[in-house]
């Protein structure tokens, strides 16, 4: 039995799905209190500036973390990103208290950067411990995992920020980042993960060129890619149609929250039913049914425009994406070398994720310019027929591998 391949009991699953859940429910903490604060010192026409300031640091992050994951073990990798995570968190928070100019700026751009640092390196962790066929069932209660930190998240930022501040609930992601640095430590004893096998650094860029040595990376990128420009462009067109249909703020807020507790809902459902569904129909077809049926829901849109029909189109956008993409995406990693798992998925989920949105807001603006808005439906369609095109060309490529 291979390194990859060895079992995991119970309480170690238990340990990941807990970690999970801990470290997005800081994040469900740390996303609305930051974005608060920060449009408390800066205008909304400064968050252009912002995803400008978390794509640059998400591309300096991940060149460190690519020479890095070449030589540290994972666990060791894992538990130093943990504690920069946290020094930095401290640093800036202590900046603040003496009213150190940009600290809410600069604690908008790392909320952006620590989650999706730690979310990659803990899904990496996973890929290097479990098999296809126990990842299979395990992937969604971990979603899920982090689907219930998230609502109790969500709930403690709402409940801190109204009675003593939100830049109190800020300081309540300190200990529990200090708190997961002491799980990795316990986790990493516990459960084995293979080592590189590379003794020197290599160069900056090399996880990029990596990724473009691999038919099979090169395709995931092109997946990751679409998805996410596709993703957001839908929730874009949504808050368009939203904002004409509801001109109440009051109604408009109502309706959104309605539309996001359904998304809620029916990711958390899917999570829990990823290991049943992707035991009986496969990775494979699942990864080509998803983009079926979001097809479908944009083509519904474009026959029935409307609120409706838009609003079902970004509802099993976000579900499918929350729950079984995300599981089936992971597992298309598992058959793959260490340098493969680790640096080329850093540079593919960690930079590209932080990247779609600036992708897609040129799209729009390019759209805008030649007065093509009322295209943006069938850009939709067409990014929906270039995901189903590079999962049918993924496909072969995974069944060869795991075979």
């Amino acid at each position: 039995m291979s390194d990859e391949a060895r079992p995991v009991g119970v309480p170690r699953i238990l340990g990941f799905a807990s970690f999970g859940a801990v470290l997005m429910g800081s994040y469900s903490i740390a996303k609305p209190a930051a974005e608060s604060y920060f449009l408390a010192h800066h205008q909304s026409q400064s968050l252009p500036k912002a995803w400008l300031a978390v794509s640059f640091a998400v591309i300096v992050v991940v060149s460190i973390y690519g020479r890095i994951a070449a030589t540290a073990p994972l666990p060791r990798l894992f538990q130093g990103a943990l504690f920069f995570s946290a020094a930095i968190l401290l640093a800036l928070l202590l900046g603040d208290y003496y009213a150190m100019p940009g600290s809410a700026f600069l604690l908008y751009v790392w909320k952006d950067v620590y989650i999706v640092v730690l979310i990659e390196i803990f899904w990496s962790y996973a890929n290097l411990v479990f098999e296809i066929k126990t990842a299979r069932w395990l992937y969604g209660v971990f979603l899920g995992a982090g689907s219930l930190g998230s609502v109790l998240g969500n709930l403690a930022a709402s409940w801190v920020a109204s009675e003593y501040g939100t830049i109190h609930a800020l300081w309540m992601v300190l200990p529990m980042l200090l708190l997961l640095l002491a799980a990795s430590l316990r986790l990493s004893h516990r459960v084995a993960a293979p080592s590189p096998e590379a003794t020197t650094k290599p160069r900056f860029g090399a996880g990029l060129s990596l990724v473009f040595s691999s038919r099979y990376l090169t395709l995931i990128l092109l997946l990751v890619i679409t998805v996410q420009l596709l993703i957001n462009l839908v929730d874009y067109q949504y808050l368009a149609i939203l904002e004409q249909t509801y001109p109440s703020v009051d109604r408009r807020t109502a309706v959104n929250g309605d539309v996001h507790a359904i998304i809620n809902a029916g990711a958390l459902a899917l999570q829990f039913l990823c290991g049943g569904i992707l035991r009986v129909i496969g990775v494979p077809s699942t990864l080509v049914l998803i983009p079926g049926i979001i097809g479908g829901s944009i083509i519904f849109f474009l026959l029935v425009p409307g609120f409706l029909s838009m609003s079902i189109a970004k509802v099993s956008g976000k579900v499918f994406d929350y729950s079984l993409f995300r599981a089936a995406k992971e597992i298309l990693y598992i058959p793959l070398d260490y340098a493969e798992k680790t640096q080329g998925k850093a540079v593919i989920d960690m930079m590209v994720y932080r990247l779609a949105k600036g992708g897609a807001a040129f799209l729009l603006l390019g759209l805008t310019a030649v007065d093509a808005y009322t295209g943006l439906g069938f850009l939709n369609l067409s990014l929906t027929i270039a995901w189903l095109g590079i999962t049918l060309a993924l496909v072969p490529r995974f069944r060869k591998l795991t075979s």
